[in-house]
This record gives C-alpha cells, structure tokens and sequence, in this order.
C-alpha cells in the first residue's frame, strides 16, 4: 500500500510539472504571437494588415493580394507607402533610407546624377548601385554585413534591396515614362553609339521593341536569389551565397494567364510600393515631388540637370525634327498588333503611374 501511494505521489507530481510545462509555453506563445504583431508601419513582417485612422478615414498601407506562381515572395518586407495616399503613415517615417528604381531613357540618369549631387551637399553616405551587373554582390554583402549599409542606393534592379538593410525604413521612388517614347528613345539612342548593345539595336525599331518588349514590367519582377551555404554536416553556416544575375518573370517562362496575375498585383499596391512616383513628361514637377517628400533639395539643387537627353538626328539635339521623328515612330509602332500586345503590361503600369502622379500633385502642399 505504501509502494502504491509513492507511485501515485510520483505520477502526480509529474503531472503538475508537465501542465505547468505547457502553461508556460502557452504564454511564451502568446507572447511571441503578440510580439510578432505589433508590427511597424514599413511592414517588416506582414502576417496582419496595417491600418491608420485619420478624421475616420482608415489607411490600408499592407500590400494586397497573394502570389504564389514565382518561386520567390514579390511581397516588400521593407518599404515606405506613397506620402500623398497616406500621409499618416508617412508622417511618422524618420530618416529613411532612399532607393531609386531606375528606369532606362525616362529621366532616371538625371536623378542619378541628382543623388550623387546631393550625398555630398547634404554630406551622406555615398550611393549604391543596385544595376542588374552589381546588385547580386551588394545583396550579398549586406546579408553577409561586409558591407555598411547606405543612406542611397539606386539602379535598375532596386526593387527588392530594401529587404537587406536591416531595421531602418527604406524607401522606394522612381521616374517613369509613356512606354512607346521610353522605346523609341532608348533605340535611337542606341543608334548612335550611346546606349548599351542588349538587346542589338542594329535593325528596325519594331524588331528592336519586340525583343525589348515591357521592359519595366520585368524590372519590377527582378530579385536576387540567394541562399545559406550548408557546412559539411548540413547544418546552416553564417554566410550567404546569391545568383549571379536577377531573375524575372521572363527568365520564368511564365504564361499569359499567370502574368496577368502578377501585373494585377503590382497595379494593385503601386502606390504601397514607392513611396512617390515622378513622370518624366513632368520632371520639373516630379523634383518638386521628390523634395517634398524628402525634405531634400531635389528641386532646388538640380532641375538644371539634363542628363542622357536624346539626340535622334544625326547625333545632334534637334528639338523640332525629334518630335516629328518621335511622333511618326510612335503611330507606326502602335499601328503594330503585335507590338501593343508586347507593351501592354508597361502600358497598364504607365497609366497606373499616371493615376497616382495626378493624386500626388492634388495632396501636395508644394502645389496648392
């Protein structure tokens, strides 16, 4: 009898032990769960929607939608929604870092040159670039804390940068341009001997548009991969290895179908993903933008600056025949079935743009 009680007391007080066990894991749940959502409004985590109630107006900054058909998350995990759309939100941003996402011939050079103006002015960390050639290795760096992170950076395959700097909101802006004109200057500038050779310009502007097709479509599509390198007993060690090169929508061979879903996507939270979007039809407009935001002399220290502006006739600026030559171009290249098909998604992107560029100008108090 005395054998049985001992074991009785055994089995209960491990029972008592294993329920506190439980109790105590319970809470460090909850805990962390709660942790895990008091999340802050650059959306570092985004397992909730973020909110912001203004006079009753609810602001939504969380990115929408779900897509599962790339093999990486195109879902931000560090960025800083549009200031005009939601002004609550961006009020509350301090000090962050810039990102801009550069697109060829739409007056993305000018800003470039803007920046590197402005990190001396202004005595901040040099720029980045985050160009298709060099973002592999300064992903790399960053995951790897090589190298400082930047108060700049700034390329064509930006999108996706902001992930890798840590705590500090980043934030991403861009200029952009009508698609058809972005094109046709980009090939006549390739013509004579001043742009890059991918895709060759040496044949007809059509053929020219049909390899280059919805350039910009596929640069919002761009991100690194990288990966952790396993040791010899497969456990993860502390360094980073990244592709080479971006990988895009193209490199995917996605279909039509499962494309469409992902310029859904991007029409969708364009205005969660830059924080403002310049035009470059409206560049002394889209500077003053970009200073407002910013609170950096955009405008002031560079709306002088020209940068890359194309010369169509003859290697010479030629304003009057250019915009003959421009606007003969463009009517044959829009006459082309096969070519609007190509430059729907940067056509949809462009009118999208355009949309918010109206709505930052009506809610800036640079403009009213």
């Amino acid at each position: 009898m005395a054998k049985y009680s001992l074991t009785l007391r055994r089995i209960t007080k491990l029972t008592f032990l294993l329920l506190i066990c439980c109790l105590f894991y319970i809470l460090a749940y909850q805990w962390a769960t709660r942790e895990k959502k008091q999340v802050n409004l650059l959306g570092h985590s985004h397992d909730i929607d973020i909110s912001h109630r203004d006079n009753g107006r609810v602001e939504h900054t969380e990115m929408d939608g779900d897509v599962q058909i790339l093999p990486w998350s195109l879902k931000l995990k560090n960025y800083v929604p549009n200031a005009f759309a939601y002004p609550v939100t961006y009020s509350s941003i301090r000090n962050p870092i810039l990102s801009f996402f550069h697109s060829p011939k739409s007056g993305g050079l000018t800003v470039r040159d803007c920046m590197l103006r402005l990190y001396r002015k202004l005595k901040k960390d040099e720029p980045v670039m985050a160009a298709f050639f060099t973002v592999s290795e300064t992903q790399e760096k960053l995951l790897n804390n090589v190298s400082k992170v930047s108060d700049y950076y700034m390329g064509d395959s930006a999108m996706g940068i902001c992930d890798h700097v840590g705590d500090r909101p980043c934030s991403y802006f861009t200029m952009w341009r009508e698609p058809y004109e972005r094109i046709i200057s980009q090939y006549f500038w390739c013509r004579v001997g001043r742009g890059g050779q991918t895709p060759s310009c040496n044949t007809t502007l059509e053929k020219y548009t049909l390899v280059s097709c919805s350039l910009l479509f596929r640069q919002l599509t761009a991100r690194v991969l990288c990966h952790q390198k396993r040791s010899v007993n497969g456990q993860f060690n502390v360094s980073w290895k990244c592709d080479p090169k971006p990988t895009t929508i193209d490199h995917l061979k996605k279909s039509r179908k499962e494309r469409e879903v992902v310029l859904t996507y991007f029409l969708e939270n364009l205005d969660k993903m830059f924080t403002v979007i310049g035009l470059k039809e409206e560049f002394n407009t889209s500077l003053k933008l970009f200073e407002t935001t910013y609170r950096e002399p955009f405008y002031e220290a560079c709306h002088s600056m020209h940068s890359n502006e194309g010369f169509y006739v003859d290697g010479r600026e030629n304003k009057a025949k250019n915009k003959k030559l421009v606007q003969e171009s463009k009517q044959r290249l829009m006459a082309n079935e096969e070519i609007r098909q190509c430059l729907y998604e940067d056509v949809k992107l462009y009118e999208k743009a355009k949309e918010i560029f109206a709505m930052q100008t009506k809610n800036s108090p640079s403009f009213k």
